[in-house]
């Protein structure tokens, strides 16, 4: 007997990709990094990324980001199914930091998208806290670990 969907404890996805590739190609020189890649992402849905070295696992990340000339067809949906605006980030394995504080770099990222400077201290603050790293505002930014950076 099969089980409502509702019932399933899967996360139900919506029918509209948020994000599609259709036959995309990246070439780096003579190199063909990717080759007819087609997928599609709806809301909901965990996509993970395997393979080795030199793969084309990042490359596929840069295109679906779109800092990748690429051909084939990118298409991104501007809203999830609720219409609310979608947002898309990317971490690099190691992320820029500059010569100043976790603070000062979250400052600097907040004027960057043009977040009201009174709103910068709570931001921040709450940021540090959502990813664990409250207590290290004042620390050099350089001399997080890796996955600190990262978060």
């Amino acid at each position: 007997m099969k089980r409502p969907a509702s019932d399933s404890g899967l996360v139900q996805t919506s029918q509209r990709p948020l994000l599609e590739l259709d036959g995309v190609g990246v070439r780096f020189g003579s190199v063909q990094a990717l080759r007819d890649v087609s997928l599609q992402i709806k809301a909901g849905e965990s996509v993970a990324l395997l393979g080795a070295n030199g793969s084309g696992k990042t490359t596929l990340l840069r295109t679906l980001h779109g800092v990748v000339s690429h051909s084939g067809l990118r298409r991104i949906c501007n809203a999830d199914p609720s219409g609310r605006a979608l947002v898309q980030s990317m971490v690099y394995q190691r992320p820029f930091m500059l010569r100043l504080s976790v603070r000062n770099n979250l400052r600097l990222a907040a004027w960057l998208a043009a977040v009201p400077w009174q709103e910068w201290q709570q931001r921040s603050d709450s940021a540090l806290r959502r990813v664990g790293l409250s207590g290290l505002e004042d620390r050099p930014a350089r001399a997080l670990s890796g996955g600190q950076q990262q978060r």
